[in-house]
């Protein structure tokens, strides 16, 4: 059987244009369309063109319909992110129950010098600013070397219509602002503009494959993880030459990328400084920048045996408390757990992993630390208990 194709087709001259040559190239395709009800009779005029002209080229369409303003309001993004969203979201799901090997976009070379334009303004890395690849996994886009006078001559020799999108000429958004408005006055000083953004976005992907070998091999020699917890070496940091990629690359997605070159600044700062983002914590410990969950707790280490009988109620294992005292054993009155642990050169973050073992009267025992005074074994003590993971 050959191969099929899932064609993103909202109705516009890109779309209609990538299915009508996917559709000569005999390709096996199922068109997509997105109702994401933001044009009010609009969307449902671009819904009706496409049925038609699926109809005609006697090729199968899906349709779904979105809330978009509803999904928006409801994760706090715009309708713009929300629509994104929705659409990759359903193409993949589509693509996987109709078998097909990739979804085709309709994205062209015009749309590739914008995006890097835009990246660039974001305050993008190397890999931001090469843009779009034409393939990147299961997401395929056939006209990335297209020009947009291409794509409308050879809608034009076809004699085939095509719906606008009204919005495209509202240059309150960003990427209509630079179409309209940046575009054309750069080609004042260079005509070819897109052929040449697109051809610096070329060569940068090409340069990201370099890049993305040197990145591994020295997250590979310098990124650890024990436990959860996620370390750069303090030392190294500081001497490296490229330490905010080296932080941007390590960080992933678990912080917004806005954070980065703050994380990256804790090297400087003092131990204990940190940000939080979620569930998720990083800090500046002694000899390292560490990050992971504060939900996910450290397993349960080592073992200790207490006087079974100066329990009070039963055991419970729980987080420290903020404020939370307790009697170490071998040390004469109580101390702040916060202290203990921080003169031991825990880090914050592993404090905030830590789970203690309690009973009604407080802390009975820190695992991989210490037992409390109140609960430690003495020549009269007639009952044991020996607290580990197994136990516990």
């Amino acid at each position: 059987m050959p191969p099929k194709y899932i064609i993103a087709l909202s109705g516009g001259a890109d779309s209609v244009c990538l299915l009508l040559k996917m559709r000569e190239a005999e390709h096996d395709i199922v068109a997509a369309h997105c109702n994401f009800h933001l044009r009010g009779s609009e969307s449902d005029r671009d819904e009706q063109f496409v049925r038609d002209l699926c109809s005609r080229l006697d090729v199968p369409l899906r349709v779904r319909h979105f809330d978009t303003a509803a999904e928006a309001r409801r994760n706090g993004e715009s309708l713009e992110m929300a629509a994104r969203r929705l659409r990759y979201a359903w193409f993949e799901q589509l693509r996987q129950e109709e078998g097909a090997v990739a979804v085709c976009t309709a994205h062209h070379r015009g749309d590739q010098a914008e995006t890097l334009l835009l990246n660039l303004l974001r305050g993008s890395g190397v890999e931001g600013l090469a843009g779009m690849e034409m393939r990147s996994g299961t997401l395929w886009r056939p006209l990335l070397h297209t020009s947009r006078a291409e794509i409308l001559s050879y809608l034009a020799e076809h004699r085939q219509e095509y719906v606008t999108d009204s919005t495209n000429a509202d240059t309150t958004l960003r990427r209509n602002h630079l179409r309209h408005k940046v575009l054309p006055l750069l080609r004042e000083q260079n005509p070819a503009v897109e052929q040449t953004l697109a051809a610096t976005a070329q060569r940068l992907r090409e340069a990201c494959h370099f890049y993305r070998l040197g990145l591994e091999a020295e997250l590979a020699r310098l990124l650890t993880e024990a436990d959860g917890v996620y370390s750069l070496s303090v030392n190294a940091l500081t001497a490296h030459p490229a330490r905010l990629t080296l932080v941007h690359a390590a960080l992933g997605d678990t912080f917004p990328t806005t954070m980065h070159a703050q994380i990256a600044a804790l090297v400087e700062a003092q131990p204990g400084r940190h940000f939080t983002h979620g569930p998720w914590l990083v800090c500046r410990a002694r000899t390292a920048l560490e990050w992971g969950r504060t939900d996910v707790p450290l397993p349960l280490s080592g073992e200790a045996t207490i006087d079974a009988d100066r329990l009070k109620g039963p055991l419970r294992l729980r987080p420290l408390q903020p404020g939370e005292r307790f009697s170490p054993y071998g040390l004469s009155g109580t101390k702040l757990v916060s202290d203990y642990l921080a003169d031991r050169h825990v880090s914050l973050l592993r404090r905030r992993k830590l789970r203690a073992v309690a009973d009604d009267d407080g802390l009975v025992w820190l695992p991989g630390h210490t037992v409390a005074n109140r609960v430690a074994v003495t020549p009269k003590t007639r009952h044991t208990i020996t607290l580990n993971a197994e136990t516990l």
